[in-house]
């Protein structure tokens, strides 16, 4: 039997990891970014996921400019909270199972301990409530559905963490990063592995449907990850770069963040297989990369 996935938000960091790793899939997959396929266009999602006829459909679109959101509100609810119900509304019609990414900004990390998927959430921006509100949309509309929430997501393509210290690196001798914001630094890379897998589960049989956590280990601050970026990427920067701690509250942004958004992730493990790797070997392929760019 042959099995196919569509993939939405392909241009973005995690598509176009998975467009890389798409030999793990036992089958073929059709990759659609936002030019064509817009998800919140509800028409447009019905008539490609029709078209199309997949087996599964992986949700990679999302607006994840955090500050952005601040800004543009309807625009950030728009794709991560209506484009989100649009494709579980469709998938329903048509008995699509759907792998949704989510992300840890749906905590508050005021507490100092790793969130389990059943664990309060109050998310403190507008992001992070887009993002809830389509967890949530998924949830009352399709039963067959997957969220995988993840955390701190780098690869070398797009806007990222890792990119923008490296890019401040190379123009400065000395960088100031917060270190009162703790989180689990994640590959793209990694995150494209570990939905391929639970696509190919989902195509076989019934999954465990629900939601599901799946980071990098071990947590660490920012100011701490900066600080292994510079090391990683010390061929390309030289020696003489400094890293400096400083709090939230003296590095003003317009979104707030969690301070402690930590993700358990051991249902994905007991229930897939699927063990969250470390964060390092990954930095390492990324820093390999921005290197020889």
């Amino acid at each position: 039997m042959s099995f196919s996935c569509l993939v939405t938000g392909a241009a973005g960091q995690v598509g176009k990891e998975l467009q890389e790793a798409d030999a793990n899939f036992e089958g073929s997959v059709s990759y659609f970014d936002k030019k064509s396929l817009d998800i919140t266009k509800y028409h447009q999602v019905e008539e490609t996921l029709k078209r199309v006829s997949p087996c599964v459909v992986i949700n990679a679109a999302a607006y994840t400019n955090v500050d952005g959101a601040e800004k543009d509100p309807v625009a950030a609810m728009a794709v991560n909270r209506d484009g989100a119900e649009n494709l579980a509304k469709i998938c329903q019609g048509l008995r699509i199972p759907l792998i949704h990414i989510s992300t840890d900004f749906v905590f508050d990390g005021v507490e100092n301990k790793s969130y389990f998927e059943n664990d309060a959430t109050s998310p403190l921006s507008i992001y992070g409530k887009s993002k809830l509100e389509g967890e949530r949309a998924v949830r009352n509309c399709l039963q067959e559905h997957i969220i995988l929430r993840t955390a701190w997501v780098f690869s070398r393509h797009g806007k990222n963490f890792v990119k923008s210290i490296f890019s401040a690196a190379n123009q400065n001798k000395e960088l100031r990063v917060v270190d009162d914001q703790i989180g689990c630094p994640t590959a793209a890379s990694d995150i494209a592995e570990a939905l391929f897998v639970l696509a190919n589960r989902v195509t076989k049989s019934d999954a465990p449907w629900g939601r599901y956590h799946f980071c990098s280990g071990p947590a660490i601050s920012r100011f701490e990850f900066a600080i292994e970026i510079i090391e990683c990427c010390r061929d390309a920067l030289g020696s003489g770069v400094d890293v400096f701690p400083v709090s939230t509250a003296e590095y003003p942004v317009l979104a707030s963040r969690p301070a402690h958004a930590v993700l358990d992730c051991s249902l994905i493990y007991k229930t897939f297989g699927i063990e969250p790797p470390t964060w390092r070997q990954g930095l390492e392929k990324v820093c390999r990369s921005l290197q020889q760019d």
